[in-house]
């Protein structure tokens, strides 16, 4: 068994999550000024899931944001790999409906490579806590 193989069997054995990425629809409003945006599904993923840096922080100055780094194999989005991009959401888990409030903005997608084919995207994505809502 070559080690991609390998590889692609410890994802789909031992990965620790869903995500359903979400695709930006940006759509003309009344006014040519105004658009409207709205996020429809792109596909559910499975993924290495590790959040970050989500204490309770009291103090002003402090993070307002949850952060979590997210691994997914290339191969499993290489159908929409091009509409992946940081106007894109993410929803934990496998979902059909969500809230806003429910939706990681994705700050990075960074490529990995291991050993042989095998290739791995890393996205680190932000979550906004109660009270901070500035939203893209």
């Amino acid at each position: 068994m070559s080690a991609a193989s390998q590889l692609k069997r410890s994802f789909e054995k031992y990965g620790t999550a869903y995500i359903t990425i979400l695709e930006c629809i940006d759509r003309e409003g009344e006014l040519e000024a105004f658009k409207t945006r709205t996020f429809q599904i792109l596909k559910p993923v499975l993924c290495f899931w590790n959040e970050a840096n989500n204490k309770d922080y009291s103090e002003s100055g402090e993070s307002q944001d949850y952060t979590a780094k997210v691994r997914i194999l290339s191969e499993e989005i290489t159908d929409v790999a091009d509409k992946v991009n940081q106007f894109c959401r993410v929803v934990y888990g496998n979902v059909t409906t969500w809230t806003e409030s429910e939706e990681w903005t994705i700050e990075t997608i960074t490529p990995r490579r291991g050993p042989g084919e095998f290739k791995v995207l890393e996205l680190t994505l932000k979550l906004p806590k109660e009270g901070n809502h500035v939203r893209l």
